[in-house]
Protein backbone atom coordinates (compact mmCIF):
# COMPACT_ATOMS: atom_id res chain seq x y z
CA UNK A 1 0.00 0.00 0.00
CA UNK A 2 1.14 3.17 -1.33
CA UNK A 3 1.48 6.56 1.00
CA UNK A 4 -0.63 8.55 -1.28
CA UNK A 5 -3.42 5.35 -0.86
CA UNK A 6 -2.94 5.48 2.45
CA UNK A 7 -3.47 9.36 3.30
CA UNK A 8 -6.62 9.26 0.48
CA UNK A 9 -8.10 6.40 3.04
CA UNK A 10 -7.60 9.25 5.90
CA UNK A 11 -9.17 11.59 4.21
CA UNK A 12 -11.89 9.40 3.32
CA UNK A 13 -12.53 8.21 6.61
CA UNK A 14 -12.16 11.12 8.57
CA UNK A 15 -15.95 13.50 7.84
CA UNK A 16 -18.01 12.50 10.00
CA UNK A 17 -21.87 12.51 8.55
CA UNK A 18 -23.59 12.90 12.41
CA UNK A 19 -23.84 16.03 14.17
CA UNK A 20 -21.92 16.37 17.44
CA UNK A 21 -23.58 15.04 20.15
CA UNK A 22 -20.90 17.02 22.58
CA UNK A 23 -20.97 20.88 23.02
CA UNK A 24 -19.45 23.28 24.39
CA UNK A 25 -20.43 24.55 28.34
CA UNK A 26 -22.05 27.47 26.30
CA UNK A 27 -24.53 25.04 23.92
CA UNK A 28 -22.51 26.26 20.78
CA UNK A 29 -21.49 23.30 18.77
CA UNK A 30 -17.86 22.46 18.57
CA UNK A 31 -15.92 23.93 15.58
CA UNK A 32 -14.02 21.73 12.88
CA UNK A 33 -10.73 20.37 14.64
CA UNK A 34 -7.63 21.92 12.71
CA UNK A 35 -5.54 19.97 10.80
CA UNK A 36 -1.75 20.50 11.05
CA UNK A 37 -0.42 19.21 8.04
CA UNK A 38 -2.32 18.46 5.13
CA UNK A 39 -1.45 14.81 4.79
CA UNK A 40 -1.72 14.19 8.75
CA UNK A 41 -4.78 12.93 10.89
CA UNK A 42 -6.20 14.03 13.87
CA UNK A 43 -5.71 10.83 15.84
CA UNK A 44 -3.55 8.07 14.67
CA UNK A 45 -4.86 4.52 16.75
CA UNK A 46 -2.33 1.85 16.84
CA UNK A 47 -3.17 -1.74 18.42
CA UNK A 48 -2.59 -5.36 18.24
CA UNK A 49 -5.06 -7.01 15.90
CA UNK A 50 -5.92 -10.57 17.71
CA UNK A 51 -6.98 -8.70 21.14
CA UNK A 52 -7.79 -4.95 20.14
CA UNK A 53 -9.76 -4.54 16.67
CA UNK A 54 -13.23 -4.49 17.95
CA UNK A 55 -12.27 -2.18 20.59
CA UNK A 56 -10.66 0.25 18.11
CA UNK A 57 -13.47 0.14 15.58
CA UNK A 58 -16.21 0.82 18.09
CA UNK A 59 -13.93 3.54 19.08
CA UNK A 60 -13.74 5.16 16.36
CA UNK A 61 -16.99 4.87 14.66
CA UNK A 62 -18.26 6.73 18.60
CA UNK A 63 -15.65 9.19 17.66
CA UNK A 64 -16.83 10.24 14.54
CA UNK A 65 -20.60 10.44 15.88
CA UNK A 66 -19.07 12.80 18.52
CA UNK A 67 -17.34 14.70 16.24
CA UNK A 68 -17.51 16.32 12.81
CA UNK A 69 -14.82 16.65 10.19
CA UNK A 70 -11.72 14.54 11.75
CA UNK A 71 -9.29 12.53 9.66
CA UNK A 72 -8.53 9.49 11.63
CA UNK A 73 -6.09 6.23 10.81
CA UNK A 74 -6.39 3.19 12.28
CA UNK A 75 -2.99 0.53 11.83
CA UNK A 76 -4.93 -2.10 10.62
CA UNK A 77 -3.75 -1.07 7.21
CA UNK A 78 -0.13 -1.38 8.10
CA UNK A 79 -0.46 -5.06 6.89
CA UNK A 80 -0.59 -3.46 3.50
CA UNK A 81 2.39 -1.64 3.56
CA UNK A 82 5.52 -2.18 1.33
CA UNK A 83 7.65 0.26 2.94
CA UNK A 84 7.15 0.80 6.54
CA UNK A 85 8.93 3.87 5.92
CA UNK A 86 5.11 5.12 4.80
CA UNK A 87 3.58 3.75 8.31
CA UNK A 88 6.09 5.54 10.00
CA UNK A 89 6.01 8.79 8.33
CA UNK A 90 2.03 8.94 8.92
CA UNK A 91 3.09 8.41 12.54
CA UNK A 92 4.75 11.46 12.75
CA UNK A 93 2.11 13.68 10.58
CA UNK A 94 -0.88 12.49 12.75
CA UNK A 95 -1.33 14.87 15.56
CA UNK A 96 -2.51 12.58 18.38
CA UNK A 97 -1.17 9.11 18.76
CA UNK A 98 -3.86 6.43 20.62
CA UNK A 99 -1.59 3.00 21.62
CA UNK A 100 -4.47 0.10 22.90
CA UNK A 101 -3.10 -1.80 25.44
CA UNK A 102 -3.96 -5.49 25.17
CA UNK A 103 -2.56 -8.38 26.20
CA UNK A 104 0.56 -9.00 24.34
CA UNK A 105 0.30 -5.63 22.71
CA UNK A 106 4.52 -5.17 22.54
CA UNK A 107 4.90 -8.71 20.34
CA UNK A 108 3.70 -6.50 17.48
CA UNK A 109 6.71 -5.42 15.58
CA UNK A 110 4.50 -3.00 13.50
CA UNK A 111 3.04 -1.10 16.95
CA UNK A 112 6.63 -0.84 18.70
CA UNK A 113 9.29 0.18 16.34
CA UNK A 114 7.33 1.72 13.63
CA UNK A 115 4.97 3.26 15.40
CA UNK A 116 5.15 3.81 19.01
CA UNK A 117 9.03 4.34 18.73
CA UNK A 118 8.53 7.35 16.38
CA UNK A 119 5.58 8.62 18.00
CA UNK A 120 8.22 9.03 21.16
CA UNK A 121 10.82 10.24 19.44
CA UNK A 122 8.74 13.07 17.43
CA UNK A 123 7.03 14.14 20.47
CA UNK A 124 3.92 13.20 19.56
CA UNK A 125 1.06 14.01 21.90
CA UNK A 126 0.12 10.09 23.43
CA UNK A 127 -3.27 8.45 24.51
CA UNK A 128 -2.66 5.40 26.47
CA UNK A 129 -6.02 3.58 26.64
CA UNK A 130 -5.98 0.61 28.98
CA UNK A 131 -8.22 -2.17 28.37
CA UNK A 132 -9.93 -3.40 31.80
CA UNK A 133 -11.65 -6.08 30.85
CA UNK A 134 -9.04 -10.02 31.21
CA UNK A 135 -11.76 -11.30 29.11
CA UNK A 136 -10.92 -9.17 25.81
CA UNK A 137 -7.08 -9.11 26.68
CA UNK A 138 -7.20 -6.31 29.83
CA UNK A 139 -4.58 -6.26 32.40
CA UNK A 140 -2.98 -4.05 35.17
CA UNK A 141 -0.85 -1.14 34.10
CA UNK A 142 2.02 -3.02 35.77
CA UNK A 143 1.55 -6.17 34.32
CA UNK A 144 1.80 -4.16 31.09
CA UNK A 145 5.02 -2.66 32.18
CA UNK A 146 6.32 -5.96 32.64
CA UNK A 147 5.58 -7.15 29.18
CA UNK A 148 7.42 -3.74 27.80
CA UNK A 149 10.44 -4.39 29.38
CA UNK A 150 10.15 -7.94 28.04
CA UNK A 151 9.79 -7.44 24.90
CA UNK A 152 12.59 -8.30 22.28
CA UNK A 153 10.99 -5.58 20.10
CA UNK A 154 11.59 -2.69 23.01
CA UNK A 155 15.46 -4.52 23.04
CA UNK A 156 15.99 -4.16 19.51
CA UNK A 157 14.99 -0.47 19.33
CA UNK A 158 17.00 0.42 22.33
CA UNK A 159 20.08 -1.24 20.83
CA UNK A 160 19.99 1.17 17.78
CA UNK A 161 22.57 3.50 17.48
CA UNK A 162 20.63 6.41 16.44
CA UNK A 163 17.88 5.52 19.46
CA UNK A 164 21.02 5.11 22.27
CA UNK A 165 22.64 8.43 20.39
CA UNK A 166 19.28 10.28 20.92
CA UNK A 167 19.53 9.34 24.84
CA UNK A 168 16.38 7.10 24.72
CA UNK A 169 16.95 3.46 26.64
CA UNK A 170 14.01 1.08 27.63
CA UNK A 171 13.45 3.14 31.23
CA UNK A 172 13.13 6.42 29.53
CA UNK A 173 10.62 4.54 26.39
CA UNK A 174 8.64 3.03 29.51
CA UNK A 175 7.95 5.93 30.93
CA UNK A 176 5.05 6.72 28.93
CA UNK A 177 3.04 4.56 30.99
CA UNK A 178 3.09 6.05 34.11
CA UNK A 179 0.50 8.08 34.78
CA UNK A 180 1.73 11.29 35.93
CA UNK A 181 5.69 10.55 36.20
CA UNK A 182 6.16 10.97 32.23
CA UNK A 183 8.26 13.82 30.71
CA UNK A 184 5.87 13.34 27.68
CA UNK A 185 2.51 15.04 26.82
CA UNK A 186 0.36 11.55 27.82
CA UNK A 187 -3.48 11.41 28.17
CA UNK A 188 -4.15 8.16 30.44
CA UNK A 189 -7.66 6.33 29.92
CA UNK A 190 -9.59 3.44 30.11
CA UNK A 191 -11.75 1.32 28.00
CA UNK A 192 -14.83 0.13 29.46
CA UNK A 193 -18.08 -1.65 28.34
CA UNK A 194 -20.47 0.27 30.65
CA UNK A 195 -21.83 3.21 28.30
CA UNK A 196 -21.37 6.68 31.13
CA UNK A 197 -17.59 4.89 31.86
CA UNK A 198 -16.94 4.74 27.67
CA UNK A 199 -18.28 8.00 27.15
CA UNK A 200 -15.97 9.43 29.82
CA UNK A 201 -13.23 7.72 27.74
CA UNK A 202 -14.68 9.17 24.17
CA UNK A 203 -15.56 12.50 25.77
CA UNK A 204 -11.37 12.40 26.69
CA UNK A 205 -10.60 11.40 22.96
CA UNK A 206 -12.55 14.22 21.30
CA UNK A 207 -11.44 17.45 23.69
CA UNK A 208 -7.56 15.95 23.17
CA UNK A 209 -8.27 15.73 19.39
CA UNK A 210 -9.72 19.40 19.75
CA UNK A 211 -6.54 20.65 22.02
CA UNK A 212 -9.10 21.33 24.89
CA UNK A 213 -8.32 20.97 28.12
CA UNK A 214 -10.26 18.05 30.09
CA UNK A 215 -13.82 18.91 31.21
CA UNK A 216 -14.12 21.27 28.63
CA UNK A 217 -17.15 20.11 27.11
CA UNK A 218 -20.10 18.72 28.02
CA UNK A 219 -23.08 16.65 26.65
CA UNK A 220 -25.84 17.88 24.16
CA UNK A 221 -28.24 17.13 26.57
CA UNK A 222 -26.39 19.67 29.10
CA UNK A 223 -25.63 16.13 31.10
CA UNK A 224 -21.51 16.36 32.93
CA UNK A 225 -21.64 12.59 32.06
CA UNK A 226 -23.17 10.94 28.92
CA UNK A 227 -25.12 7.68 29.64
CA UNK A 228 -25.62 8.22 33.53
CA UNK A 229 -27.50 11.01 35.88
CA UNK A 230 -25.28 14.37 37.11
CA UNK A 231 -26.15 15.28 40.27
CA UNK A 232 -25.74 18.87 42.02
CA UNK A 233 -25.23 18.86 45.89
CA UNK A 234 -28.19 21.02 46.07
CA UNK A 235 -30.54 19.03 44.36
CA UNK A 236 -30.00 15.88 47.57
CA UNK A 237 -33.06 16.40 49.52
CA UNK A 238 -32.58 16.07 53.57
CA UNK A 239 -33.17 12.22 54.31
CA UNK A 240 -36.57 10.49 55.70
CA UNK A 241 -34.53 9.10 58.10
CA UNK A 242 -31.35 9.93 60.25
CA UNK A 243 -28.83 9.80 57.03
CA UNK A 244 -29.06 9.10 53.44
CA UNK A 245 -26.53 5.83 53.40
CA UNK A 246 -25.00 3.57 55.16
CA UNK A 247 -22.09 1.75 55.07
CA UNK A 248 -20.52 -1.27 57.12
CA UNK A 249 -17.18 -0.74 58.81
CA UNK A 250 -16.68 -3.94 58.63
CA UNK A 251 -15.27 -3.69 54.77
CA UNK A 252 -11.85 -2.04 54.30
CA UNK A 253 -12.70 0.65 51.81
CA UNK A 254 -15.94 2.34 53.43
CA UNK A 255 -14.23 5.28 55.33
CA UNK A 256 -12.47 5.80 51.74
CA UNK A 257 -15.50 6.15 49.57
CA UNK A 258 -17.68 8.06 52.18
CA UNK A 259 -14.71 10.42 52.35
CA UNK A 260 -15.14 10.61 48.67
CA UNK A 261 -18.80 11.46 48.67
CA UNK A 262 -18.81 13.98 51.27
CA UNK A 263 -15.76 15.71 49.91
CA UNK A 264 -18.27 15.55 46.61
CA UNK A 265 -21.78 15.87 48.09
CA UNK A 266 -21.43 17.79 51.01
CA UNK A 267 -25.29 17.35 51.79
CA UNK A 268 -24.99 13.61 52.13
CA UNK A 269 -25.53 11.95 55.47
CA UNK A 270 -23.56 9.12 55.89
CA UNK A 271 -22.82 6.69 58.25
CA UNK A 272 -20.33 4.37 58.47
CA UNK A 273 -20.83 1.87 61.23
CA UNK A 274 -21.63 -1.65 62.67
CA UNK A 275 -25.48 -0.65 63.84
CA UNK A 276 -27.41 -3.53 62.92
CA UNK A 277 -30.52 -1.38 62.35
CA UNK A 278 -28.98 1.75 60.77
CA UNK A 279 -31.45 4.63 60.46
CA UNK A 280 -31.02 5.19 56.61
CA UNK A 281 -32.48 5.49 53.60
CA UNK A 282 -29.63 3.24 51.42
CA UNK A 283 -27.10 0.77 51.82
CA UNK A 284 -24.53 0.18 50.04
CA UNK A 285 -22.61 -2.89 49.57
CA UNK A 286 -19.51 -3.22 48.08
CA UNK A 287 -18.07 -6.81 47.38
CA UNK A 288 -14.41 -7.02 46.58
CA UNK A 289 -11.49 -9.86 47.21
CA UNK A 290 -11.84 -11.41 50.22
CA UNK A 291 -14.18 -8.30 51.95
CA UNK A 292 -15.77 -11.26 53.40
CA UNK A 293 -12.48 -12.72 55.16
CA UNK A 294 -13.60 -10.29 57.97
CA UNK A 295 -16.23 -12.11 59.96
CA UNK A 296 -17.87 -8.84 60.72
CA UNK A 297 -19.29 -8.15 57.12
CA UNK A 298 -21.36 -10.72 56.38
CA UNK A 299 -23.80 -10.05 59.03
CA UNK A 300 -23.27 -6.57 58.38
CA UNK A 301 -24.13 -7.21 55.07
CA UNK A 302 -27.47 -9.66 56.22
CA UNK A 303 -28.63 -6.94 58.94
CA UNK A 304 -28.47 -3.60 56.06
CA UNK A 305 -30.44 -6.14 53.28
CA UNK A 306 -33.12 -7.46 56.11
CA UNK A 307 -33.44 -3.96 57.64
CA UNK A 308 -33.87 -1.85 54.74
CA UNK A 309 -34.82 -3.73 52.11
CA UNK A 310 -33.23 -5.30 48.45
CA UNK A 311 -34.61 -2.32 47.08
CA UNK A 312 -32.75 0.56 49.26
CA UNK A 313 -29.65 -1.51 48.60
CA UNK A 314 -26.93 0.02 46.21
CA UNK A 315 -24.70 -2.82 45.14
CA UNK A 316 -21.24 -2.52 43.47
CA UNK A 317 -18.18 -4.47 43.46
CA UNK A 318 -14.34 -3.72 42.65
CA UNK A 319 -13.89 -5.79 39.26
CA UNK A 320 -10.51 -6.67 37.69
CA UNK A 321 -10.49 -2.85 35.93
CA UNK A 322 -9.35 -1.39 39.16
CA UNK A 323 -7.02 -4.32 40.31
CA UNK A 324 -9.75 -6.55 41.91
CA UNK A 325 -11.45 -10.13 41.40
CA UNK A 326 -13.30 -11.21 37.98
CA UNK A 327 -17.48 -11.07 39.39
CA UNK A 328 -17.35 -14.57 38.81
CA UNK A 329 -14.50 -14.65 41.54
CA UNK A 330 -16.42 -12.57 43.81
CA UNK A 331 -19.79 -14.73 43.35
CA UNK A 332 -18.14 -17.38 44.53
CA UNK A 333 -16.42 -15.68 47.87
CA UNK A 334 -20.06 -14.47 48.53
CA UNK A 335 -21.63 -16.29 51.71
CA UNK A 336 -24.41 -18.97 50.88
CA UNK A 337 -26.94 -16.91 53.01
CA UNK A 338 -25.97 -13.49 50.98
CA UNK A 339 -26.29 -15.37 47.45
CA UNK A 340 -28.95 -18.16 47.93
CA UNK A 341 -32.31 -18.72 46.85
CA UNK A 342 -34.87 -17.64 49.57
CA UNK A 343 -35.92 -18.79 51.99
CA UNK A 344 -32.00 -19.34 53.47
CA UNK A 345 -30.75 -17.20 51.32
CA UNK A 346 -31.58 -12.97 50.21
CA UNK A 347 -30.63 -14.01 46.55
CA UNK A 348 -28.69 -10.10 46.38
CA UNK A 349 -26.59 -11.11 43.42
CA UNK A 350 -29.84 -11.13 41.34
CA UNK A 351 -29.24 -7.49 41.75
CA UNK A 352 -27.92 -4.95 39.85
CA UNK A 353 -24.45 -4.38 39.86
CA UNK A 354 -22.15 -1.93 39.16
CA UNK A 355 -18.25 -1.57 38.70
CA UNK A 356 -16.68 0.83 41.43
CA UNK A 357 -13.23 2.76 39.71
CA UNK A 358 -10.52 3.75 41.71
CA UNK A 359 -9.27 6.04 38.83
CA UNK A 360 -10.79 10.07 39.46
CA UNK A 361 -12.01 10.39 35.94
CA UNK A 362 -14.18 7.08 36.13
CA UNK A 363 -14.91 6.70 40.15
CA UNK A 364 -16.83 10.28 39.66
CA UNK A 365 -19.34 8.70 37.93
CA UNK A 366 -19.96 5.79 40.66
CA UNK A 367 -20.28 9.00 43.09
CA UNK A 368 -22.83 10.24 40.93
CA UNK A 369 -24.84 7.23 40.47
CA UNK A 370 -25.37 7.17 44.06
CA UNK A 371 -25.92 10.31 44.61
CA UNK A 372 -28.48 10.09 41.68
CA UNK A 373 -30.37 6.88 43.75
CA UNK A 374 -30.33 9.17 46.99
CA UNK A 375 -31.55 11.70 45.07
CA UNK A 376 -34.63 10.18 43.40
CA UNK A 377 -35.31 8.23 46.61
CA UNK A 378 -37.16 5.49 44.54
CA UNK A 379 -35.63 2.73 42.38
CA UNK A 380 -32.33 2.32 42.00
CA UNK A 381 -31.02 3.17 38.36
CA UNK A 382 -27.08 2.14 38.47
CA UNK A 383 -26.22 0.73 35.49
CA UNK A 384 -23.24 -2.50 35.77
CA UNK A 385 -21.40 -4.00 32.98
CA UNK A 386 -22.95 -8.20 32.39
CA UNK A 387 -20.52 -10.18 33.85
CA UNK A 388 -22.18 -13.36 33.26
CA UNK A 389 -23.29 -14.06 36.61
CA UNK A 390 -26.63 -13.47 38.07
CA UNK A 391 -26.22 -9.76 36.70
CA UNK A 392 -29.28 -7.83 35.45
CA UNK A 393 -28.35 -5.58 32.89
CA UNK A 394 -28.73 -2.06 32.48
CA UNK A 395 -26.70 0.00 30.23
CA UNK A 396 -28.01 3.48 29.30
CA UNK A 397 -27.44 4.47 25.67
CA UNK A 398 -25.63 7.01 24.08
CA UNK A 399 -28.32 9.77 21.94
CA UNK A 400 -26.92 10.58 18.96
CA UNK A 401 -28.83 13.30 16.86
CA UNK A 402 -28.79 13.48 13.34
CA UNK A 403 -29.22 16.48 11.97
CA UNK A 404 -29.46 18.12 8.37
Amino acid sequence: MELASAVQAVKASGVGAVAASLRMPDGSKLAAAALHHEYGSHLFFSHKQDKGQDQVASARSDVLLLTKGVKLFVDVEAYEFEDLGDLEQLTEQTQNFLLLLTDGIFDSQYVVVNELLVALMHNIPIIVMRETDTRHGGLMMQEFREQFFASQHVQAVVAKPEVMQAGWDAAKMADFLLNEKSDHDVLHLEWHRERAMKNATLKAIVERIHAMPVDSLVWRDGMVYGGTASVQNDDIPVPKNDHHLFLSDAHPDSETIASLLRERFPSLRILVSSDPTPSCDWALILLSDGAFNDPAYEPSVVNAVKHLGMDRIMLFYKGPACGGAPFATLHQQCPERIKGEPPEGLNMLSKMASEWMDNPRYREICLHKVAWNVMQQGAEIVGGADMGVNLTVEEPMLTVVTEV
